[in-house]
């Protein structure tokens, strides 16, 4: 299996991983909060667009790191409305999730594993089998790429 710091990247860390990497490299703690924010607020796609970071540390954020977001292999769309995604990770790694709109609102029904270990006859995700556990930002890249879309 795949260690999960090479298939989520920097997305792999919470916030206090965050932090205690920034001071391992000689960075500001600071530097924690101005990554986790262009991570989940800004959805940045690469590590060129965290201009408020020093060009150095973006330098090495890329050279050491990945800035995985995953890649739409399918999408459904019902006539009400509701879009069921089929997601690719970085590891290849295939997801589920679905955008149901309700007026103004949208709820996302997101996965939390890749694959499913039950191996359910009538369900492609459990006959796959199981996988591994999502890091929490390819849970959270779930919400903003259906969000988005």
């Amino acid at each position: 299996m795949v260690p999960l710091l090479k298939v989520a990247g920097i997305k792999a860390y919470g916030r206090q991983g965050l932090i205690d990497l920034m001071e391992a490299w000689g960075q500001p703690r600071f530097r924690a909060g101005q990554i986790e924010k262009w991570l989940y607020y800004n959805i940045a796609k690469s590590f060129d667009d965290m201009t408020n970071l020093p060009a150095s540390l973006r330098a090495r954020l890329s050279d050491e790191l990945i800035l995985p977001y995953p890649k739409i292999i399918r999408r459904d769309i019902s006539t009400d409305g509701t879009r069921k995604y089929i997601l690719a990770l970085a590891d290849d790694a295939y997801i589920e999730a679905v955008g149901l709109p309700s007026g103004n609102k949208l709820t996302v029904c997101i996965s939390t594993q890749a694959g499913c270990a039950m191996g359910c006859g009538f369900c492609a995700t459990g006959m796959e089998g199981f996988t591994r556990s999502l890091a929490p930002g390819e849970i959270v890249d779930q919400v903003t790429l259906v969000a988005a879309d």
